[in-house]
């Protein structure tokens, strides 16, 4: 809390911002900050006065304005802080001071000194229009990303190549209200804000519906990575496909469902059990997505993070598989190295897919580099799941990716990572395990 001296000076801050809160006029509002400027500081030091007993036509004269107007501005203000005036029998204001301190001996004109007492009122009136000033942000950034995801899914329904005309038209018919310019008077009111930002979730609803009906003509839900069996709630129905993939086969054809023991791949020998090994899948170019993502690059921080901080960042089996060029590596690097990278870190094709349709290929190259870190400097016996969940936490608005990144770059190197309680690190209690599969696997044999 700052001093009783401090207390002038903190009126001059306070007032401008919150005095419209108090039902004061702007002209009023000037007229007590010019009150106040006319008194010195010995007046609100602790036991002091503050009135200003200049005469009310001198007052006007020095103001430009009328008596009339004077007397207005200052019943306005002593009504809305609860001022009490001393007033002489004549009505004359005038007043006396110390000649050594400074201060009132006696005096009549108007006062202020009530306005110490409404200091602390003043505070929490500024403190309450700080939080509304960060919430009406928050709903402002957030209805930003909302309208950036409509836009994203109209392209994307537009992009779909067997999808009819009408379709087309009822995604634009959607989209229409919610890409409206938003006023500076909706901005300023956070329910409205709020209201903007339920109709544009719920038009995203309709248009992922849109979308997901034009991707599921004539295809089935058969995917050929086990690690996706655990997408299987996603699906309205077992008969087709998934809400987020949309895609049956890599080659674009119809295939047959298969038991669910068909469809485990073999593993390894050098592998355990918790661990799967990616079936190298044929055609992979051709199941690669190439549309608009459907969270905007602002959802996840993407857009923080240049190519060279993210090659910082990057562990050595990642910067492997980037091009050796005399250039500055780019986003299009970044993407070429994890979509190869990916086979090697255990991340089937359609996990990859779909994190491209959701978050765009550059997040998803971020969120993949960072599954490679977790795994090899924190014991993550599954980047698969990891990389998915990851995904996941996007349409929540809880994936930031920048944060991850600069924190990868001040995380220490894999030979400090402080060891367990039983003495082993979990990068060497990591290829313990392997080794002992691998011993196993052999005696199998």
């Amino acid at each position: 809390m700052p001093c009783d001296t401090s207390i002038r000076a903190e009126l001059f801050q306070l007032l401008p911002k919150v005095g419209h809160t108090l039902s004061l006029g702007k002209a009023a509002l000037d007229h007590l900050l010019w009150l106040i400027a006319r008194t010195p500081p010995a007046d609100w030091e602790p036991g002091a006065r503050a009135v200003v007993f200049m005469e009310v036509k001198k007052v006007a004269e020095e103001r430009g304005v009328t008596p009339r107007q004077i007397n207005t501005y200052e019943r306005h203000i002593a009504e809305a802080f609860g001022l009490v005036q001393a007033k002489s029998c004549n009505g004359r204001r005038y007043g006396q001071r110390d000649s050594e301190t400074g201060k009132i001996i006696h005096a009549f004109g108007f006062e202020l000194t009530g306005l110490k007492d409404a200091l602390p009122d003043l505070r929490q009136a500024k403190a309450e229009l700080d939080a509304m000033k960060a919430m009406r942000a928050q709903r402002a950034r957030q209805l930003v990303i909302e309208r950036a995801r409509v836009r994203r899914l109209v392209d994307a329904v537009a992009a779909l190549h067997d999808a009819p005309q009408s379709t087309r038209d009822t995604a634009a018919a959607i989209a229409a209200p919610i890409c409206e310019r938003v006023t500076d008077r909706q901005l300023a009111d956070v329910q409205e804000l709020e209201r903007l930002i339920v109709a544009a979730w719920r038009a995203a609803s309709e248009l992922e519906a849109l979308l997901l009906a034009g991707k599921t003509c004539g295809s089935d839900v058969e995917t050929s990575d086990p690690s996706e069996e655990n997408f299987r709630h996603l699906q309205t129905r077992t008969d087709s496909l998934s809400p987020l993939t949309g895609c049956g086969s890599p080659d674009g054809t119809a295939t047959t469902r298969k038991p669910a023991v068909a469809r485990r791949e073999t593993r390894h020998a050098g592998l355990s059990r918790g661990r799967h090994a990616a079936r190298p899948e044929p055609h992979v170019a051709d199941a690669e997505y190439t549309g608009p993502a459907y969270m905007p690059p602002e959802a996840t921080g993407a857009y923080m993070v240049r190519p060279g901080t993210a090659i910082a960042a990057a562990s050595e089996r990642f910067r492997a598989h980037l091009p050796v060029v005399d250039r500055a590596a780019t986003v299009a690097d970044i993407v070429d190295a994890a979509r190869e990278f990916r086979d090697e870190l255990d991340v089937g094709i359609w996990a990859w897919r779909e994190a491209c349709e959701i978050i765009g290929p550059y997040p998803a190259a971020l969120c993949l580099m960072i599954a490679d870190r977790a795994a090899s400097e924190r014991g993550v016996t599954s980047p698969g799941g990891y990389f998915r969940s990851m995904v996941r936490r996007a349409s929540g608005g809880k994936l930031h990716v920048d944060r991850s990144i600069y924190g990868l770059l001040r995380a220490p190197a894999p030979d400090k990572i402080a060891p367990d309680r039983e003495g082993f690190s979990y990068v060497a209690r990591k290829e313990a395990l392997l080794r002992l599969a691998s011993c196993y696997a052999h005696r199998l044999e």
